[in-house]
């Protein structure tokens, strides 16, 4: 199966319980990159990011709007989508995201 041509950016603060089915949910869809944007996490965050192949980057603690333009920013597509750490998407949602 071939990437769809979109960045998933995953705003992520210590969501340990949540960022595993969120990833996996979105791995799934075959999306270009996943970029998990690590608002200073004390839990498990980052290394579950990781262990899914998701890119990490630190905002620093600037917050959520701040890490959303970070994800944006860095982003290796044209076409970005935000997702929350507690979504968990459905299969096809991104490529009818993209419009197929």
């Amino acid at each position: 199966m071939s990437d769809l041509k979109v960045s998933v950016i995953v705003p992520a603060r210590n969501a340990a319980t949540w960022l595993g089915e969120c990833l996996e949910s979105i791995g799934r869809q075959h999306p270009h990159e996943m970029i998990v944007i690590d608002g200073c996490s004390t839990d498990d965050t980052v290394q579950i990011a990781r262990s899914f192949g998701a890119r990490v980057i630190s905002d620093e603690g600037r917050g959520l709007p701040a890490a959303r333009m970070l994800g944006a920013r860095n982003a290796k597509s044209d076409v970005v989508a935000l997702i929350d750490t507690d979504a968990a998407l459905p299969i096809g949602s991104l490529k009818e995201l993209m419009g197929g």
